[in-house]
This record gives structure tokens, sequence and C-alpha cells, in this order.
């Protein structure tokens, strides 16, 4: 039982040893044990990382970390260090973060966009700003914004401009674990400089002392006041904040996503803040969008990586409903829209399965029969989605009249396999699939691009308007009135 728990949280050793004392396993040759396993059994292994040679350096790195008298703690850093690297958003060492050491920011923060510099803004778990004249912070301590979110992301994905920032971003929460990694001192409170939103205002920057806590602050469903339903006469809204396998199920008062579809006469579907779960979604929505006499969509291909344990057939990939072109389950005009699919983007190659990788698996949709919707649709997404929200957003993305609004995805998808170590009780996530858009390109790293690109603002994540949403109802208006005029 003492070990189950071990792996359950993350641990070297039993738990009664705690984070803070050293590995009873030589750490060094415990994170040679995951390199072999990124080299062997990662799908990604090689979409960040040049070569083998590039690999054994980083975790030469990765050792180097551990420093001279590395604790439990320091070794799950620099196995969560190493995974970062490959770019897998999904590859975690599981329970890392249950491990790091408080105490905690109160507040949350969130960036205005991708590039360093760009400005990041605190506010409490209300989404209320802590300083209504001044929503920027510019340092933690004294020292500046950039230094502390750039020392998170050392241990977030090396993914896409977007979900790097967000999530280390994210991570400014464990303020007592990065003032280690910056040399600070330990302390109860924290200084937050904060500024105005316009660099050009008068209003002074000012400081506020923010004591901390003993756990850390939850972001929670956000966007978060609305349900399904209808938004204003003949404008339905579809919100999926998870990826469920039955939809909406939150609020059963609320009218049934089927009649929506069948009563609207354009429709927002809502992604934003979807961390993945269930690709049901995708079949159960995307073909009720799709023209009658629209031929099937290929929206995504995908490729397993072979070792023990998975198996290279039909049926590999079935429980994300995927399948080889020459499967049985695909009727003709699914196989004769993948062979057409790869011929138009050159992926035919991709037909050859290689010693490392297994035969290609494509996901397809078609219309479906029943509460299928003609009107015009704008789907709104955001950095927050990821794994089966960007597979949805790429499907979506796909079918005529669709509208793809807001901010790219954050780009995930990997199919996850877990390897319980052999060296000590740990237990490494990594991606088995090597996921793809239809031209070739991983989600990992890149997203699904929005047609209507819309900058964040302050608005977007504090409570009162919801901005984005009011620009897709503007566009939906003006879509039907010229549909009405034509």
């Amino acid at each position: 039982m003492r070990i189950w728990i071990a792996v359950m949280l993350g641990l070297c050793v039993c738990t009664a040893r705690g984070q803070d004392e050293q590995p009873t396993t030589n750490p060094a040759t415990v994170v040679a044990e995951v390199r072999d396993l990124i080299r062997d059994r990662h799908s990604y292994a090689f979409l960040r990382i040049a070569d083998e040679a590039e690999l054994d350096t980083l975790a030469d790195r990765a050792i180097e970390r551990l420093g001279p008298t590395p604790t439990n703690r320091d070794l799950g850093d620099a196995i969560t260090w190493l995974l970062a690297r490959t770019g897998d958003a999904h590859a975690s060492l599981r329970g890392w973060r249950s491990t790091l050491a408080g105490p905690f920011a109160p507040l949350l923060l969130a960036p205005m966009g991708n590039e360093p510099g760009s400005a990041v803004i605190a506010f409490d778990e209300r989404r209320f700003p802590i300083d209504s004249k001044r929503l920027v912070v510019t340092s933690i301590d004294g020292v500046d914004i950039e230094t502390w979110i750039t020392a998170a992301g050392e241990y977030v994905a090396d993914g896409s401009p977007q979900l790097k920032r967000s999530r280390a971003v994210q991570m400014l929460r464990y303020l007592g674990w990065l003032r280690t990694k910056l040399s600070l001192p330990p302390c109860d409170t924290a200084i937050y400089r904060l500024a105005p939103i316009d660099p050009a205002s008068e209003v002074e920057p000012r400081d506020h002392e923010i004591e901390l806590a003993d756990h850390r602050a939850m972001y929670g469903e956000w966007p978060r006041a609305r349900s399904s339903g209808f938004i204003e006469e003949g404008i339905g809204y579809l919100r999926f904040d998870r990826m469920h396998e039955r939809p909406d199920g939150r609020d059963s008062e609320r009218p049934a996503w089927r009649t929506i579809l069948r009563h609207a006469q354009a429709l927002v579907i809502d992604l934003r803040g979807n961390s993945g779960g269930s690709r049901d979604l995708v079949y159960e929505i995307v073909p009720r969008l799709i023209p009658e006499d629209h031929p099937p969509i290929v929206f995504t291909w995908a490729r397993l990586r072979l070792q023990p344990g998975v198996r290279d057939d039909d049926e590999a990939a079935a429980d994300r409903f995927m399948y080889p072109v020459s499967s049985r389950r695909w009727p003709p005009a699914h196989r004769e829209a993948i062979r057409i699919h790869l011929r138009e983007h050159g992926l035919a190659d991709a037909l050859q399965p290689t010693a490392q990788f297994g035969r290609p698996v494509f996901g397809v949709v078609a219309s479906a029969s029943g509460d299928r919707f003609s009107g015009p649709v704008v789907v709104l997404i955001d950095e927050s989605c990821f794994s089966a929200a960007d597979i949805m957003a790429a499907a979506l993305a796909e079918v005529p009249g669709v509208e793809l609004m807001g901010r790219p995805t954050g780009g995930g998808s990997a199919y996850i396999r877990r390897h319980e170590l052999e060296l000590a009780p740990l237990e490494v996530r990594l991606g088995q699939m090597d996921s793809r858009r239809i031209d070739g390109r991983t989600f990992d790293g890149n997203g699904v691009q929005p047609d209507i690109h819309v900058p964040a603002t302050p608005a977007d994540f504090l409570a009162g308007p919801d901005p984005l949403l009011d620009a897709a109802l503007e566009r939906l208006r003006k879509r039907m009135a010229e549909s009405a005029d034509s």
C-alpha cells in the first residue's frame, strides 16, 4: 500500500520519508531510464529533439540539474524538465505538481499575448481585479515578471507559443517552489507591482503586499456564466466546457442541444476553456453541421508508436474512432475521401509503416440524418482548448459555413500510455500516437488557428461582459442579414 501511494503522488520513496529526503535509488540512473523510455516508446521523441545525440545531451543536462545532494523533489523536477523538452504537452510525471512546496499565490494571472513582454494581468478567484486601475503585473518581489515566467516555463512543454506562455503564467501560483528556482529567500508574503494596462496612462504603478496561502488558487471553469440555450431570437448557443460523452449534461432544464439545432437560425459553439476528454462529442455534433450532399470530411490522421502492448491492426485506435484506409469499418465514400485527401496533400508515403510507427489511421466525419443544422456557425476557441477540444476545433474548421473565432487553441493530441519505472516507484506518461491535422502538421506545437483572430483583452478573463461572445453574435447577425438579402 505504501508503494502504491508513492506512485500515486509521484514520489520516489515511501511517502513517510517526504520530498525533502534523498532518493533510495541513484537519481541519475532514474533520469537515464526516462531518457530510454522517451527514445524507445514516445511518439514525439523527436518532434522537438533533433536526434538521439541531442536527447542524450538533454538527459545529461537534466542530471546536472539534480545538484550534488538531490532530494526526491529535485528528481521529480529533473524528470519533468526533460519531458518538457519533447514538446509533448500531454507528457508528465504523475503527481508531480502535488509535490511542489508552498506557500502559494492566492492570485490568478493571465497573459494578454503569446510573446515575451506581453502584458500579464492579475485577479482573484472571483475574477475581480486586485486593483481596478492597475491590472498588469510587472514584477513580483522586485523581480521582473518575465524572469518568473521563464523560470516556470522550464517545466512546461515546448509546445505552441500560446500553450507555453499560458501554462507558464499559471505556474506562477507556485511561488514558494519558484522562489527556490530563483534563489530567493522564503517569505509568507509577496510584493506584486501592478501597473495600468495602458502604458501611456498617467496612473503610477503601485506595490501590493499579498499574503500567501497554503493552497493554490483555482482557475475553475471559464467562462462560467452561461449554459446552452438561446441567446437571442434565432441564435442558439452550445457551451461545451469539457468533451463529455453526453453533450451538455450539466443542466437538464436547459434546452437540449438537438432542440437548439432544430430551431436555431444561427449558432455559437463555445469551446473556450475546454481542456479535452472524450471524442464522442466530435462525432455527435460535427456530422449534424455538414451539408447533406457534402462528401465525408477527413480532419485528422495519426500513427501509433510500435512497442510492446501496442498492436498494429484495424482496431488499434478504434476508441479514437480512427481506422486505416483499408479497414472494413469504412464505407466506400469514406475510403475514397481518405485517398483523395492523401493525394491532395502529398501524403501517400504516409501509408507505408516504418520500423517505429504502424499504419496511419484516419478520423472522418460525414453528414448525419436527423437534426441537421444548415445555418451560419461561429466557434469560439482560445489557448485553453486542448486535447480532444483541439480535435473538435480541427473537425469544425473543415465544415462549410463554420467560422472559428478567438485565439489559437493550445495544441495537443497524444493518446497517453502509462509507464511504471523499474528503478523507482514513479509513473511517467508519454504520448504513443503521432497525431496530425489533415495537412500533416502536428497538433502539438501548433494548435488550431481561428478564421477570425480576436486578441485577448482583460475583459476576456474578468467577471462582467464577454467581448468575444459579443463579437460572435455581431458576426452571426451580419451573416443572417446577408443571407436574408440574397
